[in-house]
């Protein structure tokens, strides 16, 4: 099955709808990183329009024309506003590709320019509005070809979670360097081995450079928040001793897939084949059920409201702090589109949604 891009879809929301497990689309970052570096700038969010320039006052005399000046009167902080063109060269620079990469839409530009992971894609891409490829990762080695989170942080690195049952490790996160500007190829920064028997589909990429992780087992569930360097920092173990409200079913496959942190710094783990989502705090302890599982991910958006990918079920809901149902995107809501498995969702600012439907 081959990725492809499908256009923005207009309901009562925006979704943006692609073939896979995950996606996320680009913004620009506001500062440089280092290598591992933290992301600063949330991912998903179009930078706003620059202000217009201010309408003069017409109760104050315009300025007298000053005369021209050559290049040799000119001040040097006159000069350094002067941007020369840029040489073809340097167009093809990292710097120059990651410019491109977070840049911020034309006016009228539909879509996003979005990464891309998945189940059985056997591919991780960067991929332009028009559907083209700025850099990939293919060849997984998993025998399952699943890597069913990914993004990409404003240093140009890449944080991935894949999964291989046959592997000495049964899934593990990496972070790596793009070999930018080249299409393909990377560095490997580092790798966190998940414990054999375990299944992880989470990498999420965190405020401050550290990455979580969700490890499932038959008997238990693990968060674990790793440090900008790959190496564990914090943990925490779910199962019906410290938290009864999560069922343990006894198999792996069926506890969760994607945990991610909120904004608030709360967990959001959406049980995979129970009928309910539950949010614990920054201690793992819990806090309350939201009435909709078996699911893939769930999140906040501004205004804490929580946005659940139903996964099995196919339907997104829309759930108020206390718990009351807001709206219900049912698999044939959207015109032209049909929800098979809505999994990762990304959040915007603007109340939009880019959901991977796999």
């Amino acid at each position: 099955m081959k990725t492809k891009l499908r256009r923005v879809m207009a309901l009562v929301l925006t979704v943006s709808m692609l073939i896979g497990t995950a996606a996320t689309a680009l913004a620009a970052p506001t500062d440089d990183l280092p290598e591992t570096g933290a992301i600063v700038a949330e991912q998903g969010v179009n930078p706003e329009a620059p202000p217009a320039d201010p309408v003069p006052d017409e109760t104050t005399p315009p300025a007298e024309d000053e005369p021209e000046q050559n290049e040799e009167e000119k001040e040097p902080s006159e000069q350094l506003k002067e941007k020369p063109e840029l040489d073809p060269e340097e167009s093809e620079t990292p710097a120059a590709v990651l410019a491109k990469v977070f840049a911020a839409p034309a006016e009228g530009q539909e879509g996003h320019r979005v990464l891309i992971s998945g189940s059985h894609h056997d591919r991780i891409a960067i991929v332009d509005y028009d559907g083209s490829t700025i850099w990939e990762l293919e060849g997984l080695d998993t025998v399952w070809s699943e890597a069913n989170d990914a993004d990409l942080l404003p240093n140009g690195n890449i944080v991935y979670a894949a999964r291989n049952d046959f592997a000495p490790a049964g899934s593990y996160v990496r972070m790596i360097r793009p070999a930018y500007p080249e299409t393909t190829g990377y560095d490997l920064l580092w790798e966190y081995e998940v414990p054999k028997g375990a299944e992880n589909h989470t990498s999420q990429a965190l405020p401050d450079g550290g990455v979580l992780v969700g490890e499932s087992y038959a008997d238990r569930v693990r968060i674990v928040e790793l440090d900008p360097n790959g190496n564990v920092r914090k943990e925490f173990t779910i199962n019906g001793e410290t938290l009864p409200e999560f069922e343990i079913v006894g198999n792996t496959h069926n506890h969760i897939r994607q945990v991610h942190k909120t904004s608030d710094g709360h967990y959001m783990l959406v049980h995979f084949s129970k009928n309910y989502t539950v949010e614990l705090d920054s201690d793992g302890s819990f806090l309350k059920s939201y009435p909709f599982g078996t699911g893939f991910m769930a999140d906040k958006d501004k205004d804490g409201n929580v946005v659940i990918a139903g996964g099995n079920t196919p339907n997104i809901k829309k759930f108020s702090p206390d718990g009351e149902e807001i709206w219900t995107i049912a698999a044939n809501s959207i015109p032209g589109v049909t929800l098979g498995f809505p999994a990762a969702i990304n959040l915007l600012d603007n109340g939009n949604i880019v959901l991977a439907n796999w």
